[in-house]
């Protein structure tokens, strides 16, 4: 029992602490966004600084604003040590609220999560299954629960195609499992029937084929792969692209065979790309001339799935059909760039003629394009003849492009762990490895941040002669010293602190990112709902609608760099098909950013839609100035990466985007 004295304590602590919270005026029925209340400013400022204690207490203020708020500042801290208090707000008498709850819980991912959650599942009437806190709850457990919740949402037999927030949360669940490599042979028979069957909610049916085309271990069968083939047709492009995914894990050449002949009738350059990813694997005779034929599409989605397949999949038979066809300058660089490497990787060493000619036409693009990014393939290419390895040194350090200069040391570390390798340097092998070891050390030193990362990758190479070139005490403690600097150097300083935990054979710890970017309020004054970005680029204009709402600190400085027209003139480094683009980096590369880090925001929303903006990071906390836009649905980023605006206009434009087009301009409109 307690004393008196301690109660009495309590008491006087709870009116000191309630007395900090001013009175609310607003309507307690619902949530009222004014960025000009500095009540709200101060509640999002502690998450953003991420005080824990402080933001405490207004998990219980009157004002269902600060309650949202406070329990987003959770959702992005993932903190579960904050569980019982956040519980709290399942009941909050506010749906939003008691959805925000759920996701809070799931994004924490601990299994003590899952009581809460049971608790607060209503599923006793009708109203009951079309409440979206019952959807968010069921997501929720997807993400922390054990297998025997598992087992006993696939079991249920009773939620009906119109019990919506039901069975998309269903769908949601069994997806999250999956991502946590928890399958099962019922939940894949379920999944299959719910992304067949029209009857059930769009998005039970994207779920559920997000799964078949995402879920690990999972194969099929003839039937189940027809009847992927037949959905297929009759599907959205968002889900074709992962039926497409779903058949390529099926061992019936039949289905991949009808599959190809979709090609010549898609539209979308993302299912298009989709279906080459899942013609990979097939006999590279029966889809050889398909791959062709891509190489020569202008669509760079189409266009980097066939150059990265002739690299990973051309033969010795056609290795000088590659160079003939290189010469063709209707292809677009990179194509040119990806035949030569693949005759250069395919080419039989002691045909030297051949062999020289590929190096040379290969070496003579690099000199003469002046684009940094075809330069870059053609060094990675050149990385498949090992003697070409001073030249890859030679011109990587003398290039005046950042995303050269990384390339070279990529190149390095391919050409060391490839299998050309130990054919072509026989004796000199030893030699080679010390001089490259000399060269890695001196990117760490160079404090540049994408050469150290790169390099920090290569030095992990876990070949035992290399390796015993890199793992004695001085090396070991040169990579100590070189972890230094500012904010924008984490990505970089982890890596290198992965690599010697790696070397050391010790657990990796990577540094956390710290509060140093406080968010301008003054950006938002004049934002208001009709507030758009007109995103002009090389390839058109892309509009979009900002979410301040929702991600007010990523918004406020997205607009402040916009406004002093940072973004202007900066390049799409990035662009991986069927996925996102990415821009805005200051060096082209994807190592940039301008010194300082972001704090990430979630809420309850999915990746569930082409054209979403997202913040490109390298964990949760370290976004800076770099985005990215979804080309089709990615729900593997859910509670990942902050979304900050959805493109309202101008998707087409974002499938034209390859890599090294521009960002002109961005502007506002209202």
């Amino acid at each position: 029992m307690k004393s008196p004295l301690l109660l009495a304590w309590y008491v006087l602590i709870s009116i000191v602490f309630f007395q900090c919270i001013p009175p609310s005026e607003e309507d307690p029925g619902e949530i009222n966004v004014k960025f000009g209340d500095e009540n709200l400013r101060h509640v999002i400022d502690l998450a953003d600084r991420q005080l824990k204690d402080s933001l405490l207490i207004y998990l219980s203020s009157e004002s269902p604003t600060m309650r949202y708020y406070a329990l987003k500042g959770f959702a992005a801290m993932k903190d579960s040590t904050a569980l019982d208090e956040v519980a709290v707000l399942l009941d909050d008498p506010i749906e939003e609220i008691q959805s925000l709850a759920a996701y809070t819980i799931g994004l924490m991912g601990t299994q003590a999560g899952e009581k809460y959650l049971m608790n607060a599942f209503i599923s006793s009437d009708t109203v009951s299954a079309r409440r979206p806190p019952n959807e968010w709850v069921l997501e929720a457990l997807g993400r922390c629960g054990s297998k025997d919740v598992l087992d006993n949402l696939v079991a249920v037999t009773t939620f009906l195609h119109r019990d919506t927030a039901l069975v998309n949360g269903r769908s949601k669940a069994i997806y999250r499992f999956a991502l946590r490599k928890m399958v099962i042979p019922e939940g894949t028979k379920l999944m299959l029937q719910v992304a067949t069957d029209r009857r059930f909610p769009p998005v039970a049916r994207l779920y559920a084929a997000a799964y078949l085309g995402r879920g690990r271990s999972i194969q099929f069968d003839a039937n189940e792969s027809h009847k992927l083939l037949k959905a297929f047709t009759k599907g959205t492009d968002q889900e074709k692209i992962f039926f497409a995914q779903a058949i390529k894990k099926t061992t019936d050449s039949t289905s991949l065979s009808l599959l190809k002949n979709k090609l010549s009738i898609e539209k979308s350059p993302s299912v298009k790309a989709s279906i080459l990813n899942a013609l990979e694997n097939m006999r590279y005779d029966k889809v050889k001339f398909t791959f062709f034929d891509a190489l020569a599409s202008k669509e760079p989605e189409v266009n980097i799935l066939a150059n990265e397949w002739i690299v990973n999949h051309g033969t010795r038979q056609d290795a000088f059909e590659y160079y003939q066809m290189s010469k063709d300058t209707s292809y677009l660089p990179m194509s040119r760039v990806a035949l030569l490497t693949a005759g250069l990787k395919n080419v039989y060493r002691l045909d030297t003629i051949h062999l020289r000619a590929i190096n040379r036409h290969l070496r003579n693009i690099f000199a003469t394009s002046k684009d940094p990014y075809v330069k870059a393939s053609a060094l990675r290419g050149l990385a498949e003849f090992p003697w070409n390895y001073k030249f890859i040194k030679r011109e990587s350090v003398a290039s005046d492009y950042k995303v050269v200069q990384v390339a070279g040391l990529e190149a390095l570390d391919q050409l060391l762990r490839s299998e050309n390798y130990l054919k072509s340097v026989g004796t000199f092998r030893k030699g080679m490895k010390a001089d490259l070891a000399r060269f890695f050390m001196e990117a760490i030193e160079s404090g540049d941040v994408g050469k150290r990362a790169a390099a920090a990758v290569a030095l992990r190479n876990d070949d035992p002669e290399f390796r015993s070139l890199v793992s004695d005490t001085a090396t070991i403690f040169r990579l100590k010293m070189a972890v230094y600097g500012t904010p924008k150097d984490i990505e970089s300083h982890n890596e290198i602190l992965k690599t010697i935990s790696e070397i050391k054979g010790t657990a990796y710890e990577p540094i956390e990112p710290v509060y140093n970017h406080p968010i301008d309020w003054t950006q938002l004054d004049d934002l208001s709902d009709e507030t758009k970005v007109i995103m002009s680029t090389s390839r058109g204009d892309i509009e979009i609608m900002l979410f301040a709402e929702d991600s007010p600190g990523t918004v406020a400085n997205f607009i402040k760099e916009a406004r002093r027209k940072y973004y202007n003139n900066k390049t799409f480094h990035r662009v991986v098909p069927a996925f996102v683009i990415q821009g805005g980096c200051p060096r082209g590369d994807g190592y940039g950013s301008l010194g300082y880090t972001l704090r990430s925001e979630f809420f309850p929303y999915n990746y569930d839609d082409a054209g979403f903006v997202g913040m490109a990071s390298a964990g949760n906390h370290t976004e800076g100035v770099q985005f990215f836009i979804t080309h089709t649905a990615t729900p593997h980023l859910d509670g990942n990466y902050t979304i900050f605006g959805k493109v309202i206009k101008g998707m087409d434009v974002v499938h034209k985007v390859g890599v090294g087009d521009q960002i002109l301009t961005v502007n506002f409109e209202n």
